[in-house]
């Protein structure tokens, strides 16, 4: 005797709403650019040149920068105060109505000595001075961080921030004191054994970190000694 099983299968139909989205396809996007490096380590003071490698003359490229955009195959950029070209960037490449996939790379800052040697110093119109990193007086200094230096004349040379620099950036130089840091400023102090006291009261200056490293750089910057005198400063330090 032959046995038959009934199957019943049971539809549910659920009263909901379903969202379609269109999206424009691009048959024909154009290749992400090519370049002829990866990423690029720029000094504050450097220009920043960024080119396409072979670039197609029918094709727009657009570089996106940490906070604005350029277009064109080639560009120039020149320092100009307030605007830092460091951080992620991008690139494009459009036709009239497609866009290529994003290439991607880093600036970050690069040393720049101004000609001194390590751990150096110079007003203007005076030789450099060769100054020793003080590692046993690195500490938190009245809640800032400091970094010691001293020459063989017994002047002092004082970088203060609001807190130890872990990554590699530029700060603008605080004209008020080592109290009143934000996060992106630093403060600049230069004693002499004769008593003379000099404050950084403008400019950027180019942190780099590698490791417990610090490096500190900055050309031609404004020093004040309080009594209305100014002069330009250069240095280069390492400390940690």
């Amino acid at each position: 005797m032959k046995k038959y099983i009934t199957i019943f299968t049971v539809l549910l139909l659920f009263s909901s709403c379903i969202k379609v989205e269109t999206v424009n396809i691009c048959p024909n996007a154009p290749p992400a650019p090519a370049l002829a490096f990866q990423n690029i380590q720029l000094g504050f003071q450097d220009t920043l040149n960024l080119s396409v490698l072979a670039p197609n003359p029918s094709l727009t490229y657009v570089w996106v920068g940490p906070t604005f955009q350029i277009p064109g195959a080639s560009i120039s950029l020149t320092p100009v105060g307030g605007v830092s070209y460091y951080g992620t960037w991008s690139v494009i490449a459009q036709t009239a109505t497609c866009s290529s996939d994003t290439t991607k790379f880093t600036v970050t800052p690069g040393i720049t000595t101004c000609g001194l040697g390590r751990d150096s110093f110079q007003l203007s119109g005076t030789a450099a001075s060769k100054f020793y990193f003080f590692s046993s007086q690195n500490s938190t200094f009245n809640g800032y961080y400091q970094i010691s230096f001293q020459d063989n004349n017994g002047d002092y040379f004082y970088i203060y921030f609001q807190n130890q620099p872990t990554t590699s950036s530029v700060y603008s130089v605080s004209n008020y004191s080592y109290s009143n840091l934000n996060y992106n400023q630093c403060y600049l102090s230069y004693q002499t054994a004769g008593g003379l006291s000099y404050a950084g009261y403008n400019g950027n200056v180019s942190v780099i970190v590698s490791g417990s490293a610090i490096t500190v750089t900055f050309c031609s910057i404004g020093f004040n000694n309080g009594s209305g005198y100014t002069v330009n400063g250069s240095g280069y330090f390492i400390g940690s």
